[in-house]
């Protein structure tokens, strides 16, 4: 609701074309990012699902998932005018139906996390030489466990991300990253 707010207020600057935005422009069509700059190419594909939309607003609404991340987490299986398309074809009824609306997304959507593969650390190291250092061999090995975790955090973006970018809410990066505590 508060991004629907959001973004009904961004479009009223946009109607009047106060400020950054210029009326003549066929541009002004999207959606506008923060930095003023309309979204276009695949970022305003994906925004077209994730960010927002009547399928947006009838997810959310519906509390489908334990959380409202969950939804533009997950990777859509198909191009978004696609699914758009098919969303559009729903009864009226079925829109409203938590069970045929869950359906619906679990037809055309992948799995959160879906778009992640494991990444190692290049320079971790499980046994660096300060844990070593730790005379107390029950502190040693606590501390060595803890460092441990670090080779479960590391994730990278999969290949499809890059090549398909106009299915997923998230930004490609090329490099691994780590995520601690998940998605």
């Amino acid at each position: 609701v508060a991004i629907m707010k959001r973004l009904d207020a961004v479009q009223s600057v946009v109607e009047r074309g106060e400020g950054w935005v210029n009326r003549d422009k066929k541009e002004n069509d999207g959606i506008v990012m923060a930095t003023g700059s309309v979204m276009t190419g695949a970022i305003a594909r994906s925004a077209a699902i994730f960010c927002e939309g009547l399928l947006l607003e009838a997810v959310q609404e519906a509390r489908i998932f334990p959380d409202s991340k969950t939804f533009v987490d997950m990777p859509m299986l198909d191009d978004p005018e696609v699914i758009l398309k098919a969303f559009s074809q729903l009864h009226p009824a079925e829109v409203k139906d938590a069970v045929a609306l869950r359906k619906f997304v679990e037809k055309w959507f992948g799995k959160p996390g879906d778009e992640f593969e494991p990444w190692e650390i290049p320079d971790l190291k499980l046994a660096p030489p300060q844990l070593m250092q730790i005379r107390r061999p029950e502190m040693r090995e606590w501390a060595l466990a803890i460092n441990k975790v670090w080779s479960t955090l590391g994730i990278k973006h999969k290949r499809e991300v890059h090549d398909f970018q106009h299915r997923y809410s998230a930004l490609p990066r090329s490099n691994g990253m780590i995520v601690p505590g998940g998605r």
